[in-house]
Formats: C-alpha cells, sequence, structure tokens
C-alpha cells in the first residue's frame, strides 16, 4: 500500500489538507475501498516525511466529512458505506460550506473528438439487474442459458490437447472452425449461399457497422435509413459525415417501402429495431430493384433474424441478391449471449480482404477462445437448442404481455410483430402537447423505476424533434419471466392510469 502515498508538496495550499485531498482522490478511482484500514498516523507520517500531528490533523479532517472512524486499539477504517464522492482532481478544491468541490471544466489542449458532447448513444442502467421487473431489450434471462452445454465446450477448449487450436495470436485471420460453421449451418439457415472467404468475424454488428462506414462513407454521399431507428447506426453515420434520408416506418407500414435515391441503404428487415417490423418478401425484392443498376449498397443489419415465433421465418435479403448489391451483418449476441461481442459480415471478398485490414489495425482478430467455443457450440447442436428454447420462452411472455396490456383498455397501439424479444408502444399524443419537468414518457419511467418496474423510453430511438417521441416506449422480454411480466404489469396498471390521466 505504501506506493499509494506520497505528496507533490503544494504552496498555498496545508500539508493537512494535501494528505485529505491524497485520501479522497484514491478513494474515488477506488483504489482504497470502504471497510479498509488506513495506515497508521506513524508509518504514515514517516512515509510522507511529516510529523504525527499533521496526520492525525488530516485523519480528523476526514473522520469530519464521514469518510473514516476511529476504533479504540484498532486504528482508522474508511466508512461503509461512503459518503458520496464526486469526481475530482488536483486543480479542485473543497468549498468549506457545503463539503463539495467545485468543478474544473477546463478541457486538455490537445486536438481530442469530444464524440460524447455531440452525439447521443444508446444507453442501458448498468443496475438493471437491480429492477425485480426488468422490461429491457437486448439483454438475456441466464434462466434461458445453456449453462452445461457452454461449460462443455469451454472444459474441452482447456483441455491441453485443444489448447494449441486457440492460443495463437491469429493476425488478422478468423478460426476457421467458427467460419465452416458459419457457413455451413448458420447462413444456409437465412437463406444465404456464400463462398467462406466472403466471411469476417466482428467484434457484433456494432463494429462491422463502424468498419463498413469507415471503408465505405465520407462526406457528401447519402444514406437512408427507417426511423424511428437504432441510435448508435444513426450517430455512426452522422460522424462520418454522410447526408441521411429518414423514412417513416409508419408511412412504410401504409403505403409500402419508397426509398429515395440515395447512395446508402440501411435495413433491419426481420425485425426493424425498435418497431419490431418485419418487412415483406414483396418490398425487399422491391428495394433490391431500386438498387441494381444504380450501383447502391444495402447494409441489411438482420436483428433478431432467429427469434420468429409467429410465421415462417422470410429468406434474407442477402438471399435474394444476385448481383452483391447487399452487406449482410450478423450477430450471436441475441441468442448466445451479448456479452460475447461476436458477430459476422458477408460481403463482397474483395471488401472483405479490406475490412480485415482495418480490423487488423484496431484489434488483430476477436478473441480466438470465444471464436472457437462459439464454433464448438454451434457444431454440436447446442446453438439450435438455444434458438428453440428462446422461441418457446419468448412466444409465451410475448403472449402474456400482450394479452394484460390489451385488458388495460389504455389509450396505446402496439406494433404488431412477427417475432423477436421486445414491443414497440405508441400512447395517443394529446390535442395540446406541452412540455413539463420532464417529458411524457421520462415521467411515466420515473414512478414505474419507485415500484421496480423498468421499461425503456422512445425517444432516444427518433432523429428528430418528432412530437410521438416523448408517448412512444419499447417493452423487451428477452430478460423477464412471465411470471415477472404479470406481476410487473399489475404494479404499471395503476401509474399507468394516472399517468396517461396528466398527461394525455
Amino acid at each position: 500500500m505504501s506506493a499509494l502515498f506520497y505528496l507533490e508538496r503544494k504552496d498555498g495550499q496545508s500539508l493537512q489538507d494535501q494528505i485529505y485531498e491524497l485520501f479522497i482522490r484514491r478513494l474515488f478511482h477506488k483504489q482504497l475501498v470502504p471497510g479498509q484500514e488506513l495506515p497508521s498516523t506513524r508509518v504514515l507520517a514517516k512515509q510522507l516525511k511529516v510529523s504525527r500531528n499533521t496526520v492525525l490533523a488530516a485523519y480528523e479532517k476526514l473522520i469530519d466529512y464521514g469518510y473514516v472512524s476511529s476504533h479504540p486499539r484498532r486504528g482508522y477504517f474508511f466508512n461503509d458505506p461512503l459518503p458520496f464522492i464526486s469526481e475530482i482532481d488536483c486543480g479542485r478544491k473543497r468549498n468549506s460550506q457545503t463539503g463539495t468541490f467545485k468543478e474544473n471544466k477546463k478541457k486538455p489542449d490537445l486536438p481530442i473528438k469530444y464524440i460524447g458532447n455531440q452525439y447521443r448513444l444508446l444507453s442501458k442502467p448498468k443496475s438493471w439487474r437491480d429492477f425485480k421487473y426488468p422490461f429491457i431489450c437486448g439483454q438475456v434471462d441466464e434462466r434461458l442459458f445453456m449453462h452445461q452445454e457452454w461449460q462443455e465446450c469451454c472444459r474441452i477448449l482447456n483441455h491441453k490437447s485443444f489448447v494449441n487450436q486457440w492460443i495463437d495470436d491469429k493476425i488478422d485471420q478468423d478460426d476457421t472452425a467458427l467460419i465452416e460453421a458459419i457457413h455451413q449451418q448458420v447462413l444456409p439457415k437465412r437463406g444465404i449461399q456464400c463462398d467462406p472467404e466472403c466471411i469476417l468475424v466482428t467484434q457484433g454488428s456494432q463494429q462491422s457497422l463502424y468498419i463498413l462506414a469507415q471503408l465505405l462513407m465520407k462526406p457528401g454521399l447519402t444514406l437512408s435509413l427507417e426511423t424511428p431507428c437504432y441510435p448508435d447506426a444513426y450517430q455512426l453515420f452522422t460522424y462520418h459525415g454522410i447526408e441521411l434520408n429518414r423514412v417513416s416506418v409508419q408511412d412504410q407500414s401504409i403505403k409500402g417501402y419508397h426509398w429515395p435515391d440515395t447512395d446508402f441503404y440501411y435495413v433491419m428487415p426481420s425485425h426493424q429495431c425498435p418497431t419490431q417490423r418485419t418487412m415483406s418478401l414483396e418490398e425487399r425484392r422491391n428495394l433490391l430493384d431500386h438498387c441494381y443498376g444504380r450501383h447502391r449498397w444495402i447494409i441489411e443489419d438482420d436483428y433478431d433474424y432467429e427469434l420468429n415465433f409467429n410465421h415462417q421465418p422470410l429468406p434474407a435479403i442477402k438471399a435474394m441478391d444476385t448481383e452483391n448489391a447487399v452487406l449482410y451483418l450478423g450477430s450471436f449476441s441475441k441468442i448466445i449471449a451479448p456479452g460475447l461481442r461476436l458477430g459476422f459480415m458477408v460481403v463482397p471478398e474483395i471488401l472483405v480482404d479490406e475490412a480485415r485490414i482495418l480490423r487488423r489495425m484496431m484489434m488483430r482478430h476477436p478473441c480466438g477462445y470465444l471464436q472457437r467455443a462459439v464454433a464448438l457450440f454451434i457444431k454440436r447442436g447446442y446453438y439450435d437448442q438455444q434458438i428453440n428454447c428462446l422461441l418457446d420462452a419468448y412466444a409465451d411472455r410475448y403472449r402474456c404481455l400482450m394479452t394484460i396490456l390489451e385488458q388495460f383498455n389504455l389509450p396505446l397501439h402496439i406494433s404488431p410483430v412477427s417475432g423477436g424479444s421486445s414491443i414497440w408502444v405508441k400512447f395517443r399524443i394529446p390535442e395540446f402537447h406541452s412540455k413539463k419537468i420532464k417529458t411524457p414518457i421520462q415521467a411515466l419511467l420515473s414512478k414505474a423505476s419507485d415500484v421496480g418496474v423498468y421499461f425503456e423510453p422512445g425517444d432516444i430511438y427518433y432523429t428528430g424533434l418528432e412530437i410521438e417521441k416523448d408517448y412512444t416506449a419499447r417493452f423487451g422480454f428477452s430478460a423477464i419471466s412471465k411470471a415477472e411480466i404479470k406481476e410487473g404489469l399489475i404494479l404499471l396498471e395503476p401509474i399507468l392510469n394516472q399517468w396517461c390521466l396528466e398527461y394525455l
């Protein structure tokens, strides 16, 4: 612990204050933790080359502000829990009246692109599992995860006779067993035929999108996408300076897809995020016909393809593509686990070569161990078993969710779905819309959170100032059981009724 404590003595600040702030910084950065014992005053005084009284004064200040307690014959210990500690650095000073630190908003004098200040990105609460009724999207229910089968695959790889299959740095190459599994077992179920050389493994669809944007997009080009839409894709395209044409999902549901003439088309035909709308076979063919002859790219993000429990799945647009106009993105996140961060793209071989070089500059290749584990999981049939397990559970949860919501008799519309893992809810927009302290949907979430219910507000999925964004929500059912759905909605009903009276 001795290396944690040293002083760079500053003029104009007492030694005891410097020692005090030294401890606060260590607590903030979690180098010291609640309940931990502090060094004795004698030891610390010797190490810092200060008087013992100076250390005692600093410890007394820590006690006064509630960070430390003194225990006779035992020593000094950090309290558990600790008071809240705001972000601090060497340039910030504590306000003597409030006990808080003044903000230092000066940015480093470096040419940094402050991306986080410009783009509103999709986020989920880190503590979502603390909600008793999490209607969250994009997460999995560990109760449905095939623990034993996954552990079996990992045990095989951990055996010394198999370690050489994944232990090497493959530079920029993918695991051959995973490429084979994708080529022979995953893609055929989606109707896609391609050469193995056209497949590149990525760390999920988001990285696939980023690589394609880096390789193909530049300011002045145009892209069409549906709205409401997946916000991280929208922000990625915006970041690359591409001009966006928004195509309303609601209008397309009524009129059919009539796309503007742009350089790129970003679509999620199986289950559009967030509405879960499925693009019809005719609409898929029309989009292909529109692009052929114009040298346009279709980026097909095949979100939740396998999770089709109401109808026979349609072939991917890539399966119908005869002119290599479709750049196909797939993922294992929603079937196995999001934490794996494994996906793949199917694109023309020349583009794979360039994507491989770009990926190598970023991180060489995705984790070899995970690639081989997923390959085993697929080859042993567990991947298909997992799909069937999820389909049964999600279909049951979806019917339960819909039945109860329909009984509420509230002014809302739920977009019809053929599958997926969530529903999209639109409440009736009042004749006179007015902004209050919080937007209406955020106010509803705040009240729901008080009783342990979490859902996703819909406003993040809109790219403009549409009024409807304040009256939409996304309810996921991938991480919540049927019994929890019933209990959570019972608690939510009176809150919904009151919210409707207030806001609608």
